[in-house]
């Protein structure tokens, strides 16, 4: 299972890379589809810049993948597995049906609690039955399924996949990078760093939520 998950980590994060760039080069462009509403030059600073130091950053911490299930279990650990599900919450409130556990289409409904309940029970195999690599295996699965085109609104975010193929698979990337993130610390080190970095992930949901729905954003 170590070259498994090892493989599942590279190519997850791998696949996130290119939809993150390809993301910044669409908001970048966005003003050639709404030329009176692309995202504002501070929102577009802010988010290719958190881009460019996410990622990099937790692809050179796991420049040599060593996994070590015998890994002592600390408060960053329980941190970091919070930060997924509360990046699920933090972002939720962008697109939703009645309440924002409810997606507007049934397969973003069903990634949205999966993404939500799957990280407990996962959390309690890693944290309390040391089952670290079963854990970290059925969490990287559950980040390709969370890339599932299943968003079809339109916005400066998900314009060109919507006008290509229908639906988007944007809406929970931050929630799979912090997967990642949880992933980097399993293999690599700078666990305390990596934790300020997801729950940095969690505020920039809350931003981007609180900025569409004030309307400040689109």
């Amino acid at each position: 299972m170590k070259h498994l998950n090892q493989n599942l980590f590279k190519s997850l994060f791998t696949l996130i890379s290119i939809l993150w760039l390809k993301c910044i080069w669409d908001i970048l462009h966005a003003y050639e589809v709404w030329s009176d509403a692309a995202f504002p030059f501070w929102f577009n600073f802010l988010f290719i810049g958190a881009g460019l130091a996410i990622l990099p950053f937790a692809w050179w911490s796991t420049k040599e993948l060593t996994e070590n299930s015998k890994r002592s279990v600390d408060i960053w650990d329980h941190l970091l597995w919070l930060a997924i599900p509360l990046a699920l919450i933090c972002v939720s409130p962008v697109c939703y049906r009645g309440n924002i556990f409810c997606a507007n289409h049934t397969i973003g409904t069903y990634i949205r609690l999966t993404l939500l309940i799957a990280p407990f029970i996962l959390s309690w195999l890693y944290l309390r039955k040391n089952k670290k690599s079963l854990a970290i295996t059925l969490l990287l699965i559950i980040g390709f399924l969370a890339l599932i085109p299943n968003d079809g609104c339109n916005n400066q975010f998900n314009y060109w996949y919507v006008q290509r193929i229908g639906f988007s698979p944007l809406t929970y990337v931050p929630v799979v990078v912090n997967i990642l993130l949880l992933t980097t610390s399993y293999f690599g080190k700078h666990k305390k760093l990596l934790t300020v970095l997801a729950f940095g992930v969690c505020i920039g949901c809350l931003i981007i939520s609180f900025g569409h729905r004030l309307k400040v954003l689109w």
